[in-house]
């Protein structure tokens, strides 16, 4: 697909399942949240397989290895300060 370049593919699918998450609240039944769910499931799948693309045409393929494992630390230290702060910010 020489008409659509891999970011802007990657931002469409973040957005699709950024929308998709907006349309929880209005779900009556569990076959519109399996509908929901399986949507956003689609949307985020295509975001994962598409960010490593991204990164090696950030990098190149000399320094895709390095960058990979940095992008792993930094994402592991984003999970291990949400929680809690997401548990004090409950007693706010």
């Amino acid at each position: 697909m020489k008409w659509i370049r891999t970011s802007q593919l990657y931002q469409i699918s973040v957005a699709a399942a950024g929308v998709n998450l907006m349309f929880i609240p209005v779900a009556r039944t569990y076959h519109s949240l399996l509908v929901i769910f399986v949507m956003y499931g689609v949307f985020d799948g295509g975001s994962m397989v598409l960010f490593p693309l991204i990164l090696l045409e950030c990098v190149g393929q000399n320094e895709v290895n390095r960058a990979w494992g940095i992008f792993g630390a930094l994402q592991q230290i984003a999970a291990a300060i949400s929680t809690p702060l997401a548990g004090e910010l409950t007693w706010v």
